[in-house]
């Protein structure tokens, strides 16, 4: 068990003060008619204010009584019921508050005093018989760390603030946006809190995000608002004991930013309910996450638990201040309801999520802070809760407590809500005790029952708590920035002095170690004293950093303004591109690429040009960045430099472009069109896949008592093999060992001599280097087939056949290959098959395919041994029809969906494949008068395929009209923008069956 720290009477200054009720000095005056500048720090909930000065040294630790002056105009009298000093810095001052000087206490202040800044929470009567809620806020914009005494200085300004009543009583565990606390009697006295050994201490790191780091006023206010709500969650802790409990306190074992960067909040205001999408809850989740740096931070501080607080956020529904992970888990099946249970022992896996997400300026009078701890503790609302866990049993001690005492009020959990459990706007009422029945509100009026007690849980659960990571007594490490000064001013380019000092109790003087970052241009540098320049324009965020041994992280910020203006400039090739300008890499053949162009980035302006995204400035299918990404940032009057890759496979245009986002305030992004044009290979290459050298074996999902044979088409433009009519080596769909290999050259190297030499080979034989034979040139430079045996030729691998897997001498689900290089001069042409075992290969037949004839309207041509296809402003439009019925195997992914189509001995210039939209029609039964009727028409073209080829197979991606595994029947139609007479692809009645329609589905298992 932890042992808590010894809390215990301190005099800040060296003045005391005692006196009578009638001799308490004012703490601080309202000066509604002194002119001053509008805070700049937002808080929640506002309908009144004022500036007031501040006496500081009235308060003190002996002070037993001081008046503070409020909005309405009274003077109230606070007398002391608690002091306590948490730091050398840092004290508590709380009393219980009257509206004049020999009334009865009906209101409560707490005073904390943080680094020389005051901040207050204060609860007081009004004249109405109500209460007004306030709190103090300090300006300040000097350093904390700058700061020799405990006196605000001069350049501190104070804000007295009235915080509305209307907030939202609290839905599932996520906090209301600014609950109240009406008046109360004063707890029991103690002026000064003593702990004995058998108290516990929960070991708490509150961590603000870099947003607070925008300015020094804004990461004091919120130092300052974080602490004060520490302190009110430990004066709840007093304020609820019993002295037959133990005495339980948060001790803050680190305050610091976040190190992370990682975590992107949005900062708009939230406008649908969603839980979900509130800052808070994102933030929260970020942590749950287990951010690396955070995470060892905690562990190096032995943080039990972990706050993490962000800008305030004024959502237009369901407000809310705050959101905490609750200790249960999620059990039972999908589909079932969730079931939630409390974690055993120890809490587990819980230790590791007890957090919560704060929003810093909003909560402060309504105790949100204790209230998310509260909910880390298993803590609900109030029993209404449980419509939210159906399933979860509530325990006595597991929910606040709602009660009436000249009107309704809750305990730091509860929240009154009206007879069918909803919440009701603006009755949460909160005052500052866990439930507890042995603690009384008024007299006769207690803050909890048997049945609501969560007093009795902390003091059950604080031991488990406090035990979630081992207590650490090695101090953090010292670390305190000289230079530069906080706010200056530079221009870019200039030299900027950066010195800190660094020393750790264990290692001693780590003023060596210090990394000095910037928020916009990165690392800096390292050392207690670091010279260097900053170039980019802006409001940097300087941040020192020091981690000890025992991997305690600190750091201290400085923020430096750098003028100048950055101006981009871009060429390549010698010559300047403009913004929205283009730049092409011409037309190379697939042979020829890879091509490469090296992009300069230049800075004209008088400023330092960031570019914010230096490895991702190239988009665009064949367009690829490589090489080392450009500088950045890049100094005036310097360039920086990033290289383009063009590389395709397959023949065409292609287009991509440049984006550099940047900080040229008139061309941001920089936008840059590429291009690039590819023609074919000269070698092209047609390979059929058969188990022996006497013919194909293929077999077809379909029922089909003709299948057509089917072949493995090449295309090196394409860098794949696509299904073509022949065959391949298959046991009911699956590919098998397609190991010989059968061989047609193509294309213009025929007409130019054919090859001088190739060789081949195949992954089994992990290797591509089996030299051709001469025999084997000469066929192919003749323009014959050959057949090359790549079946196991160095004899330790099976041979293809029905029965037999895929190689089972290759790893299952490891990749195969089939391999032939072809070489002419000094090129060498690689043309690779890639296949795994883990594919199933279904080949489908068409169950109808026809064509329709404009001249012959009513006429049918479903047995025609050819779809002919043309355009019809010709008045002999022809228009091509198939429908295929797939009926896969069971439970597969679809991996891909090919349509293939084959050219009957003429080319055609274009085609459309679109998808027809229904399946009721018949090849016997289809005209051109009721296509239209009969099929639906058209819902879309899927793809345009140009230039054609005769005789030549044409595959078109239909992957994404086969997203499903159960059976399913889909249509296409063919048009196309030829006009020649004697168009046509084959059909499934073609004599020759290479010419037939298949689709060809790989499903992935």
């Amino acid at each position: 068990m932890k042992e808590n720290i010894r809390i215990v009477s301190s005099i800040l200054l060296s003045a005391t003060l005692s006196g009578t009720a009638l001799g308490a000095d004012t703490l601080f005056h309202v000066e509604r008619s002194k002119s001053v500048d509008a805070r700049s720090v937002p808080v929640h909930g506002v309908v009144d204010e004022a500036p007031v000065s501040l006496h500081a040294s009235t308060l003190q630790g002996t002070t037993e009584e001081l008046a503070i002056e409020l909005l309405d105009g009274y003077r109230h009298v606070a007398t002391n019921l608690r002091y306590v000093r948490y730091a050398p810095d840092w004290e508590v001052w709380s009393g219980a508050l009257r509206r004049d000087d020999f009334g009865p206490a009906e209101g409560y202040v707490l005073l904390s005093r943080f680094e020389g800044r005051l901040s207050a929470i204060i609860h007081a009567a009004n004249a109405m018989g109500g209460t007004d809620h306030y709190q103090l806020l300090t300006e300040s914009s000097v350093d904390h760390a700058a700061r020799k005494s405990n006196s605000p200085p001069s350049t501190d300004r104070h804000f007295l603030l009235r915080v509305q009543h209307t907030a939202q009583c609290p839905v599932e565990h996520a906090n209301g946006a600014a609950g109240i606390v009406d008046s109360w009697t004063a707890p029991e006295s103690a002026k000064i809190a003593g702990f004995s050994r058998g108290n516990v201490t929960i070991d708490v790191m509150s961590l603000y995000t870099r947003e607070f780091l925008a300015s020094q006023t804004m990461e004091n206010a919120a130092r300052s608002f974080i602490t004060t709500a520490f302190s009110a969650a430990n004066d709840i802790f007093m304020n609820s004991r019993t002295g037959k409990q133990p005495q339980i306190q948060y001790r803050l074992v680190h305050m610091a930013p976040i190190p992370d960067t990682s975590l992107d909040l949005p900062l708009d205001p939230d406008d649908t309910g969603t839980l979900a999408a509130k800052a808070i809850t994102i933030a929260r989740e970020w942590l749950n996450d287990g951010p690396t740096l955070t995470t060892q931070m905690r562990d190096a501080f032995g943080a039990d638990m972990v706050a993490l607080w962000i800008p305030l956020v004024e959502d237009t529904v369901d407000d809310a201040c705050g959101i905490a992970n609750l200790p249960f888990h999620e059990t039972g099946q999908a589909g079932a309801p969730e079931v939630f249970q409390r974690y055993p022992g120890g809490l587990e896996p819980f230790n590791g999520k007890a957090f919560t997400a704060q929003e810093v300026g909003c909560g402060q009078t309504d105790l949100t802070y204790a209230h998310e701890h509260g909910h880390n503790y298993g803590m609900l609302h109030d029993i209404s809760d449980a419509h939210n866990y159906p399933a979860f049993p509530i325990d006595d001690a597991g929910k606040g407590h709602t009660f009436t005492s000249s009107g309704p009020r809750a305990s730091v959990m509860g929240c009154n809500r009206d007879g069918s459990g909803t919440p009701t706007t603006g009755v949460c009422n909160r005052v500052p005790f866990w439930s507890n029945p042995d603690k009384e509100f008024a007299p006769g009026v207690p803050t909890g029952t048997v049945n609501a007690n969560n007093a009795a849980l902390v003091a059950q659960r604080s031991k488990q708590y406090a035990g979630f990571r081992q207590s650490i007594n090695q101090a953090a490490p010292a670390l305190n920035i000289f230079a530069p000064a906080d706010g200056v001013s530079v221009s870019s380019g200039t030299s900027v002095s950066f010195s800190a000092s660094a020393s750790d109790a264990e290692d001693g003087n780590i003023g060596s170690q210090i990394q000095w970052v910037s928020d916009i241009e990165g690392a800096l540098g390292s050392g207690s004293s670091l010279t260097t320049p900053l170039f980019v324009s802006g409001n940097h965020i300087i941040t020192a950093i020091v981690t000890d041994s025992g991997g305690k992280r600190v750091e201290q910020s400085r923020r430096v303004s750098v003028s100048g203006n950055a101006e981009i400039r871009v060429h390549a090739g010698g010559a300047t591109i403009s913004d929205g300008g283009s730049y092409s890499f011409g037309t190379h053949s697939v042979d020829n690429l890879p091509v490469s162009t090296l992009f300069y980035v230049c800075n004209d302006g008088t400023g330092g040009l960031q570019l914010d995204n230096p490895t991702t400035l190239v988009s665009g299918s064949g367009f690829t960045q490589i090489g080392t990404p450009p500088q950045t940032p890049v100094p005036a009057g310097q360039c920086t430099t990033f290289r383009v890759r063009f590389n395709v496979a397959n023949p065409g245009q292609y287009a991509g472009a440049i984006t550099i986002q940047n900080n040229d305030a008139n061309e941001n992004p920089y936008n840059i069109a590429l291009a690039g044009t590819s023609t074919e290979s000269a070698v092209q290459l047609v390979a059929t896949f058969t188990n022996a050298a006497n013919g194909p074996q293929i077999s077809y999902g379909s029922s089909s008592n003709s299948p057509p044979e089917q072949e493995i088409y090449f295309d090196p433009n394409l860098g794949r093999f696509e299904q073509r009519p022949g065959g391949t080596c298959s046991n009911n769909g699956r590919p098998e060992n397609p190991t010989y290999l059968k061989l047609t050259l193509g294309g213009s190297i025929l007409n130019t001599g054919g090859i001088d030499s190739c060789t081949y080979g195949a992954s089994w034989d992990n290797t591509t280097s089996i030299p051709c034979t001469a025999s084997v040139l000469a066929t192919l430079n003749a323009g014959s087939d050959i057949i090359i045996n790549t079946d196991d030729h160095f004899g330790d691998a099976q041979t293809c056949g029905y029965g037999y897997p895929l190689q089972p001498h290759v790893g299952y689900g490891e990749p195969h290959w089939m391999q032939v290089n072809f070489v002419v001069g000094n090129q060498t042409y690689t043309r690779r098959f890639r296949f795994r075992q883990t594919a199933d290969v279904r080949h489908y037949a068409p169950t109808d395919d026809t064509y329709v004839s404009q001249t012959l309207p009513t006429n049918q041509f479903g047995n025609a041994s050819q779809l002919q296809v043309r355009n019809a402003s010709t008045g002999d439009g022809k228009y091509v029809f198939t429908r295929f019925h797939v009926q896969p195997p069971v439970f597969p992914t679809v991996g891909s969906a090919h349509l293939y189509l084959t050219t009957v001995n003429n080319p055609i210039s274009q085609v459309d494949l679109h998808r027809v939209c229904g399946n009721n029609w018949t090849e016997t039964g289809l005209t051109w008068n009721n296509w239209g009727a009969q099929t639906g028409g058209s819902c879309g073209v899927i793809e345009s395929r140009t230039n054609l080829a005769g005789n030549r197979s044409i595959g078109f991606d239909v992957t994404a009209e086969f997203p499903l595994f159960h059976a399913l029947t889909r249509s296409f139609g063919v048009a196309s923008s030829d006009t020649r007479t004697n168009r046509a692809f084959g059909s499934s009645e073609n004599s020759s069956g290479k010419h037939r329609p298949v689709l060809v589905i790989t499903y992935d298992r």
